[in-house]
């Protein structure tokens, strides 16, 4: 299911986990989270134009799921394949 997972603290004080994906269909996505002063922002960084067009369909729903976990979220996006 993942490829790698990277875990640290960011400059600004910021908790930071990333993980590459490698299932079947989102096989080289990436998912970036951090967590400041107790709310989430996660970012999904799509491999292909399939998968990223699956991600944005569901990105209000993951965000959804993170804020019935009782998690604080700022934000949930989904970038194009390249903007790494």
């Amino acid at each position: 299911m993942a490829d790698g997972v990277l875990f640290g603290e960011g400059s600004d004080g910021a908790t930071e986990i990333r993980v590459e994906l490698s299932d079947e269909f989102l096989g080289g996505a990436e998912v970036r989270v951090s967590i400041r002063a107790g709310v989430v922002s996660a970012t999904f960084v799509a491999a292909d134009l399939e998968s990223h067009r699956l991600l944005l369909e569901q990105s209000e729903r993951l965000a959804k799921a993170l804020l019935a976990k009782g998690l604080r979220v700022d934000r949930v996006s989904v970038e194009r394949p390249g903007s790494r």
